[in-house]
């Protein structure tokens, strides 16, 4: 399983914006398996795309193919969103501010915003497609070379004018990989020395963090979206600690 924080290294009130933290830490690795499921989705379609002879299959395969691409386009996006979450959260730690450091959780962000430049654009031509296409000026003030075209494992898009894309392939999970990875090490100082093994199992093991493991963690157990993984990893650190207590 992935660290919890140690709140009893912080004042009680910032409990809540820390707990929102670690959630946010969480949701970062749900939204890389996402990724990594949609890489795997493109490469099944493939295979079988090879092998397919009849239309109807071969459009189906090839709307899957554009179902991983456009969700991909939406999830690098709201991996971005949840390191914005953390700033907005820190402002209300000072203590926390005082623990960890700030210098290298900023260099983390423009990471991300040098490795994903045009995620919010890309965001917004997919969430967006019906509208950008909806009038002939709409699609002019849009239109610059591709809109929501598929190529390969690229997706490619205009907003405003300025044509913008992502590859959904490996390279772009690895680059996720790092910047998940740089977050969890920033809030080394809070992380706690036991953890469960798994929730719910009071067994108490000592932790170690292996951040080239982080790609086999996963949220399979809850099955659910982010946002009911956030609540839960919030309800169960707070009944953690409250046993605690």
């Amino acid at each position: 399983m992935l660290p919890y924080f140690d709140l009893s290294k912080l004042p009680g009130a910032e409990h809540g914006p820390a707990l929102h933290i670690h959630a946010s830490l969480y949701k970062m690795n749900f939204f890389s398996n996402s990724i990594e499921a949609g890489i795997e989705l493109l490469k099944r379609s493939d295979e079988w795309l090879a092998k397919s002879d009849r239309p109807a299959e071969t459009r189906k395969l090839t709307h899957w193919k554009a179902m991983a691409l456009r969700d991909g386009a939406i999830t690098i996006n709201n991996f971005y969103e949840e390191i914005l979450a953390v700033d907005n959260n820190l402002k209300d730690c000072p203590h926390l501010r005082g623990l960890i450091d700030i210098e290298a959780k900023r260099l983390v962000k423009g990471l991300f915003e040098s490795y994903f430049p045009s995620c919010a654009d890309i965001r917004h031509g997919v969430a967006h497609l019906a509208e950008f296409y909806s009038t002939p000026r709409q699609l002019a003030t849009h239109s610059k070379g591709w809109i929501n075209a598929m190529i390969d494992h690229s997706y490619h898009t205009s907003v405003n004018g300025k044509a913008v894309s992502y590859d959904l392939t490996t390279p772009t999970l690895q680059k996720l990989r790092v910047v998940e990875a740089r977050m969890w090490d920033i809030f080394t100082p809070i992380i706690s020395e036991a953890s469960n093994n798994k929730f719910g199992d009071p067994e108490q093991v000592k932790l170690s963090i292996n951040y080239d493991d982080l790609a086999g963690r996963n949220f399979s157990a809850y099955n659910s979206s982010p946002l009911q993984v956030g609540k839960c990893i919030i309800n169960r650190m707070r009944k953690h600690l409250a046993r605690r207590g």
